[in-house]
C-alpha cells in the first residue's frame, strides 16, 4: 500500500517517536535527529531508547542514519527502556503522519534491528502490517496482531524537522 493510500484508509492522527523527557530542551532547537546526526552536530543525548546490544545490531543493520517512529504510543522497547533506566520520564512525541511521504522512508514490520528482520521500502512495509486491529476505536492491546504491529518501525533518514512534531 502506498503511503497515500494508508494515510486516506486509516487517517492516523499521528506516529510516534519514543524518548526520555529531558531530550525535548535539544528536540525544540535541532529536531529529532539519527545517532550519525546527533553525532555529527554533537548533541548530547539522554537516554537511548534501546540498550548496548540493541545500539549494536542497529550499527550492523546500518540503521544509525535513521530516526526510528512506531504506529502506536505503547513500543515494547520503549516499556524495557523504562525497566532498565535507560529512559527516566518517557515522552512520546507525536509527529505528523505525513512523513510516511518524505523520500527515502523505510520501514519493518517487526522491531528493525532483530536479526532476522527485513527492512524495506514503507510502501512495502504498510503491506506486512494488519493495521485494521491497530486503528479502531477500542484495541485489543493483548492481541498477537495488535502486538506484531505495534512493534513495527518507521525509518525517516537523518532528522525529523520540528515543523513536522504536532505536540510541542
Amino acid at each position: 500500500m502506498n503511503p497515500s493510500a494508508f494515510l486516506a484508509r486509516y487517517r492516523p492522527i499521528a506516529i510516534y517517536h519514543f524518548t526520555d523527557s529531558r531530550n525535548i530542551p535539544s528536540i525544540l532547537k535541532h529536531g529529532i535527529l539519527s545517532k550519525i546526526e546527533l553525532g555529527e552536530q554533537v548533541v548530547g543525548v539522554y537516554g537511548f531508547g534501546g540498550n548496548y546490544l540493541s545500539q549494536n545490531l542497529d550499527s550492523k543493520k546500518n540503521l544509525w542514519d535513521y530516526v526510528h517512529l512506531c504506529f502506536t504510543e505503547n513500543h515494547p522497547m520503549a516499556y524495557r527502556a523504562q525497566q532498565d533506566g535507560r529512559i527516566d520520564c518517557l515522552t512520546y512525541i507525536k509527529i505528523k503522519p505525513e512523513v510516511l511521504l518524505l523520500p527515502g522512508v523505510m520501514g519493518c514490520a517487526t522491531v528493525a534491528n532483530k536479526q532476522s528482520s527485513e527492512i524495506l521500502p514503507i510502501e512495502q512495509v504498510l503491506d506486512k502490517i494488519n493495521f485494521d486491529v491497530i486503528y479502531v476505536p477500542r484495541p485489543d492491546f493483548s492481541s498477537t496482531e495488535y502486538k506484531i504491529g505495534a512493534r513495527s518501525e518507521i525509518l525517516v533518514p537523518k532528522s525529523i524537522d520540528i515543523k513536522n512534531i504536532l505536540n510541542f
